[in-house]
């Protein structure tokens, strides 16, 4: 902050709790009275479509065990950005209290953030009992960190009927997943795929990235042929669900690559925040990264983005994941994003900002589709998830 004299100050942290059992609680309860108070359900909804699919999340920690290169929640960014040097764990009987709360007032899906192993196997195991005592009906999805032996799945399967997981290996090549900070192997990521399946997961959700230190235009497409053989492995069983897409828009601010950008295979764009808040007023993405990379430029990284996304929605379509005529049109909108980028470049270049604003029409053509990814992220939910009744008298009575 400045004073009146125009010198800035920076106040340092001095409250970083060791105990978050205060501090996170029964945030959707509290939502609903404020509904309730200010008779304004417009201002809670927290994205577009929400009220027919009321996805959750129940925060396990605040801090992380990992330390990803490229992540503005690892180890090292939270030291760096929020004074915080240990993860703090939440008990297993507060998240599972914060889930039964979410339980009564949402039908939808609960996702569980932050993976429960993280601080050991008994409390993630005494968090899976208390669960399977509970009797949640809610899909839960649990992220795992890396891969999972059967006896874990296993307990999942039993503490969440119908759960889903969640996992990124980012790369299909192991040493630029080591770059990346993630260590394991394709192998086991498969027997855990496979475990669960055979355990009756109602979806596995595997994200890879673009972007990685490492990586060039040739990995990416690598990446995607590892997709074909997933998809081949397991017979296109809707059920696995993979994603592929850039990191973006921005390298997190704290993260080692972000710091240091030169050692981990980064070139960072962008030094000021007045350069920041000039990238985010730019029509296309392309200019708003704010890194490359030493193998991709952010051109190379917009054009490896549009085909691997386009190859992978072939494969989908056929391996039967997908509808044909969905899949066309996802490849024809990409192949749309490609011709407004190239509009975009020339008009920039030629420093002709009214020809910007006469592609808005087209931008929002594109924009507004919604993508396959998008369609796959959502899994079947009952009608009426949202439970207005229980929630009305869940206020009323003050339950915490």
């Amino acid at each position: 902050w400045k004073d009146d004299s125009g010198r800035v100050h920076e106040n340092p942290l001095s409250y970083v709790p060791t105990d978050i059992s205060h501090v996170m609680g029964n945030h959707y309860g509290l939502m609903v009275k404020q509904v309730l108070r200010y008779r304004d359900l417009a201002s809670v909804v927290p994205f577009k479509g929400w009220l027919k699919y009321p996805v959750t999340a129940v925060f396990t920690c605040r801090g992380c065990n990992g330390n990803c290169v490229f992540c503005g929640g690892s180890r090292q960014a939270m030291k760096i950005v929020a004074g915080r040097h240990h993860t703090v764990f939440r008990k297993p009987e507060e998240i599972c209290k914060d889930i039964s709360n979410i339980s009564r007032i949402s039908g939808g899906l609960i996702t569980v953030l932050g993976d429960i192993r993280q601080p050991g196997e008994t409390e993630a195991s005494n968090l899976l009992k208390l669960l399977q005592k509970q009797g949640v009906k809610n899909t839960l999805m649990f992220e795992l960190y890396n891969p999972a032996p059967f006896d874990f799945i296993e307990q999942i399967s039993k503490a969440a009927h119908g759960f889903s997981l969640d996992i990124s290996p980012n790369s299909h090549d192991p040493l630029v997943r080591q770059k990346t900070g993630i260590y394991y192997s394709n192998k086991d990521m498969e027997q855990t795929i496979n475990d669960a399946l055979v355990l009756g997961a109602k979806a596995i959700e595997v994200f890879f990235m673009i972007g990685l230190p490492g990586q060039d235009k040739y990995s990416v497409m690598d990446t995607v042929n590892y997709c074909e053989h997933l998809l081949k492995k397991f017979s296109g069983n809707k059920r696995l669900s993979l994603f592929i897409g850039p990191l973006g828009p921005f390298l997190d601010p704290g993260s080692l690559a972000f710091e240091n950008p030169d050692k981990y295979g980064y070139k960072l764009r962008f030094k000021r925040l007045e350069d920041y808040r000039i990238a985010l007023t730019m029509p296309s993405w392309k200019h708003t990264l704010n890194y490359e990379t030493a193998l991709l430029s952010s051109g190379e990284i917009i054009e490896a983005t549009y085909t691997a996304i386009a190859r992978l929605t072939e494969l989908k379509a056929r391996f039967n994941q997908i509808p044909e005529s969905m899949a066309k049109k996802q490849i024809e909108r990409i192949n749309k994003a490609r011709q407004i980028e190239f509009k975009i470049d020339a008009l920039l270049n030629d420093n002709d900002f009214s020809g910007l604003a006469l592609l808005k029409n087209e931008m929002e053509e594109v924009n507004n589709f919604t993508a396959i990814e998008n369609w796959q992220l959502k899994l079947p939910v009952k009608a009426f998830s949202l439970r207005y009744i229980n929630s009305i008298w869940a206020a009323i009575r003050g339950d915490k």
